[in-house]
């Protein structure tokens, strides 16, 4: 009379070596499906940012062009989101930037923490200036880090540039997440901007 396993006639006690391997194989290709998402995600998410950006900076431009007062955009941060908006007039009310609906004329949301905007600058003297993450906790009525540009209604060109309410020169707008950055460059003299 036989004992055990009636069906196969074999003792099954655990996996064998050809089944470890396949399933460690397996688990590690989905490691590596998640890891490489998780990057491509970040790659979409800082793309998206940047042509948002660089579509309101195209736009504001356009509106200071076709209006008769002053418009521009304001990029500014806060409680860890980053936002474009299109403004009528500079936010600027001393050291403080305010702003209100009464201003914007749109607002874009560029993104959240992770992702960072900075802002690379010089001074009107010609020298160069750190580099300024935007920064702020609060609320729109009461920024203290911002940067505003605001067009010439008859050529496009930038005519001013102030970051932090410092007038200064653009040199460029550094948009970073994890490992991956992009940079916006502009031409102050024809307000024109690519993505690089």
């Amino acid at each position: 009379m036989q004992k055990g396993n009636r069906i196969s006639g074999k003792k099954n006690s655990g996996f064998s070596m050809v089944e470890l391997i396949v399933t460690v194989a397996i688990l590690a290709i989905i490691s590596v499906g998640a890891f490489l998402l998780t990057g491509s995600q970040n790659g979409w998410k800082l793309r998206h940012a940047a042509e948002r950006l660089d579509s309101a900076l195209d736009k504001a431009m356009v509106q200071s062009m076709s209006k008769s007062d002053t418009a521009g955009l304001i990029v500014y941060e806060l409680n860890g989101e980053y936002y474009a908006a299109m403004i009528k007039e500079s936010c600027r009310d001393g050291n403080i930037y305010r702003v209100t609906e009464d201003k914007v004329l749109e607002k874009y949301s560029l993104g959240k923490e992770p992702l960072t905007i900075t802002l690379s600058y010089k001074g009107k003297d010609g020298t160069a200036v750190s580099d300024v993450t935007l920064s702020n906790q609060g609320s729109e009525s009461n920024l203290s880090s911002a940067a505003e540009f605001l067009y010439d209604r008859s050529t496009g060109a930038v005519k001013t540039v102030k970051v932090n309410s410092v007038e200064s020169y653009y040199t460029g707008i550094h948009l970073k997440l994890s490992d991956r950055d992009m940079q916006i460059k502009i031409s102050a003299a024809t307000g024109r901007h690519e993505i690089q």
